[in-house]
């Protein structure tokens, strides 16, 4: 017997195990005989593997199980400088881990198929030699104030942030309120009539999959629930906060294709545990960094520096941060949404996304963990040369997900994100 992926499995195996979907739904019994009706039951309940008789898992450790196709099976080169891409960009996680094993499998007929159309490494994959982020000069020397700043510090002192539009407090007034009608929560976001026609475009995207167009908020809301699309408005309305990052010191539509992974990725894991709010994920993925953009914001030079630092040595940008901080983006995010009263579960797993064990919630922090590290390996990163941060171990142990729910997992945010992004940041598209 042996576990083989929803793609591998024919018509006439014999399950050697209980087939079990995500959601605890017990579908076929051991010995019962794969057809094409439980084929189809499987992609309907979000199956993605079955433990089957008379076959073995997959290739051994060290193996690559995906081919390449057309030049890049062809040309070693090509092959060569993928993998070695690759591992530049996977080199801080154990590539002995089974997850690790799966996303390399994953990434590598992408970065093979970007190097043999000539790109020198696919979208989202910095080429090794990339320059430094440059530095504000009149920042340079500013080590000494840095050191006497704390997180509290510099999210105090972003004034602006710190008082948000009125809309944000009609939304959080009607989150709260349990009396709130779907038509009252619809017409407090209707009052902003950009915001409105986001989310409208959004809940009749792909992203969702309504059969039948909803052509108004007071339906989205019925549909989705006001949680969850205040949530999403929240989320939303936070990326118009940042237009005046320097794109000098980074590309802004690169940042945001990669908190759109993020939040794209964090929701589609989430989907696959028990009793979530998905959407909560979504807008946790949505501005898990953007403690980054307060500091490049607020002190340029020393934000800069520690991009450029970790693109130098190949750290990731918290570590270099932390150096010269004594704190990092995580945290600033956190004080501020704390600050903005956003849920605490959110802002938990935001403050705690690098070290998710440290949550007061892990498998929550867990999920924008695996999303984060899932969003730079599939060639979603943030611009800069750092690598993808590392996967810890006790993390996707925490998830208790198998490892072959990578695979539709990615696939889901292949045939999202680009929609997505368009949505959401339609007219602020710096660094194009």
């Amino acid at each position: 017997m042996g576990i083989l992926r929803l793609a591998d499995l024919q018509p006439g195996m014999t399950l050697a195990a209980d087939l079990v979907s995500p959601q605890g739904r017990l579908l076929l019994h051991a010995g019962a005989r794969m057809d094409e009706r439980a084929l189809r039951m499987c992609k309907i309940w979000g199956v993605v593997e079955a433990d089957v008789d008379g076959v073995h898992d997959a290739a051994p450790e060290g193996v690559d199980r995906a081919v390449p196709n057309g030049r890049a099976a062809a040309d070693p080169e090509v092959l060569e400088r993928a993998r070695a891409l690759l591992d530049a960009r996977l080199g801080l996680s154990d590539p002995r881990h089974p997850a690790v094993r799966e996303v390399r499998r994953l990434c590598l007929p992408r970065v093979a198929a970007a190097v043999a159309a000539g790109r020198h490494a696919p979208p989202g994959f910095a080429p090794l030699e990339t320059p430094p982020t440059p530095i504000p000069d009149d920042e340079t020397a500013g080590d000494a104030r840095v050191a006497a700043l704390s997180a509290e510090d510099v999210v105090a002192r972003e004034v602006e942030l710190a008082s948000l539009p009125d809309i944000f407090a009609q939304i959080m007034e009607a989150l709260k309120n349990p009396s709130s009608s779907a038509a009252h929560v619809a017409d407090v976001i209707a009052r902003d009539v950009s915001l409105s026609a986001k989310l409208l475009r959004l809940v009749n995207s792909p992203f969702y999959g309504y059969p039948q167009r909803i052509d108004s908020l007071a339906r989205a809301v019925t549909i989705i629930g006001s949680n969850q699309l205040t949530s999403l408005a929240l989320g939303i309305s936070v990326i118009t906060l940042f237009d005046d990052v320097d794109p000098a010191l980074i590309d802004m539509r690169s940042f945001w294709r990669h908190s759109v992974a993020c939040a794209v990725l964090a929701r589609a894991i989430a989907v696959r545990r028990i009793h979530v709010r998905e959407e909560r994920f979504f807008v946790a993925g949505l501005l898990h960094d953007i403690g980054r953009l307060v500091m490049l914001r607020r002190h340029p030079g020393p934000a800069a520096r520690a991009l450029a630092e970790a693109a130098r040595r190949g750290v990731p940008g918290h570590q270099a941060e932390a150096e010269i901080w004594e704190f990092d983006h995580s945290l600033v995010a956190s004080l501020l949404l704390e600050k903005w009263l956003f849920p605490m579960g959110l802002e938990q797993s935001i403050r705690h996304h690098h070290a998710p064990l440290a949550a007061q919630d892990p498998p929550d922090a867990a999920v924008l963990h695996l999303a984060d590290f899932l969003a730079h390996a599939l060639g979603y990163a943030s611009g800069g040369a750092a690598p993808a941060p590392p996967l810890a171990p006790a993390a996707w142990e925490a998830l208790g997900l198998p490892k072959n729910v990578l695979e539709p997992v990615a696939d889901l945010a292949d045939s999202q994100i680009a929609s997505i992004l368009d949505i959401f940041c339609n007219g602020h598209d710096h660094g194009q």
